[in-house]
């Protein structure tokens, strides 16, 4: 069967609520068919509204399917109208990708997953590029429109990739802990080693100096990973710092080449050996 689309116009002589009020029990309105859609199905199913309206979505895709290849396969076809018919179809078909990566993403955010959430967020900028494919562009034939599908490819994942993937959210773990844990210093009292740590660390080291350039012999006060308070003379932090920023950096390089092991990686074995 066919959806149709349409208006009716009526003309009025006056222009108010007791003429508008009338309109629906006319039958002299002037009937404009504004698109006709042809339904991928023979017979139309009448009774269930619940069901009718749990399909709505479904029957919209299949309609798009339908007009797609149907102009794609027309013998007189017209490219230009045939590729913003594609780009409508592929827009259909990224639908629901961006419900479940919308979920997944939450999910990812709860678990702190940053590596998860990146792939995500790549995944449905993929998606939104998706009806713009060069490809589709420089199309000159339907059979090179045909085989452009960047929906299927945006969420294609190797075998490989979603070793990689799993093995970089191990390491972001990993990651976590040595933050967590802090560095110990030779005094058996701990500090942080997140970025603002290191930040407050080097910004109380650098007044310290320039203080002590200027005569002051008041020390610096640190506070460690527990909130207790040190007090440390400027040579006496000196050689921590020196000691801190070495640590600091040590571990900041071991996690990164574990993250370069993943990334040059070409079987799923390498992966198993990082």
């Amino acid at each position: 069967y066919y959806t149709c689309t349409f208006k009716t116009v009526h003309k009025l002589d006056e222009l108010n609520d007791h003429e508008l009020a009338k309109i629906d029990g006319r039958s002299d309105g002037e009937v404009e068919v504004i698109e006709v859609k042809l339904n991928n199905r023979k017979t139309k199913k009448v009774g269930d509204k619940s069901q009718s309206k749990n399909k709505k979505s479904a029957n919209s895709a299949n309609d798009t399917d339908v007009i797609a290849d149907k102009v794609i396969n027309s013998k007189n076809i017209n490219i230009n109208k045939a590729k913003e018919i594609w780009k409508d179809k592929i827009r259909q078909d990224r639908e629901p990708y961006f419900v479940s990566l919308d979920v997944d993403y939450l999910k990812a955010t709860e678990a702190q997953n940053v590596t998860l959430k990146n792939d995500i967020e790549k995944r449905k900028q993929l998606l939104r590029d998706a009806p713009e494919d060069e490809r589709i562009t420089s199309a000159t034939t339907p059979e090179e429109l045909k085989v452009v599908d960047p929906v299927t490819e945006a969420m294609y994942i190797s075998d490989l990739d979603k070793a990689k993937r799993d093995k970089l959210t191990e390491i972001d773990e990993a990651w976590k802990v040595t933050l967590n844990n802090g560095w110990q210093t030779p005094e058996g009292w701990s500090l942080g080693i997140h970025t603002d740590d290191v930040a407050l660390l080097s910004a109380a080291y650098a007044l310290a100096k320039e203080a002590a350039s200027l005569g002051s012999t008041d020390p610096v006060v640190i506070s460690d990973t527990d909130s207790e308070l040190h007090s440390l003379s400027v040579t006496e932090m000196t050689p921590l710092m020196l000691a801190y920023g070495a640590a600091r950096s040590q571990l900041s390089g071991a996690d990164a080449a574990r993250r370069k092991l993943v990334k040059d990686a070409t079987t799923v074995e390498e992966l198993a050996e990082i």
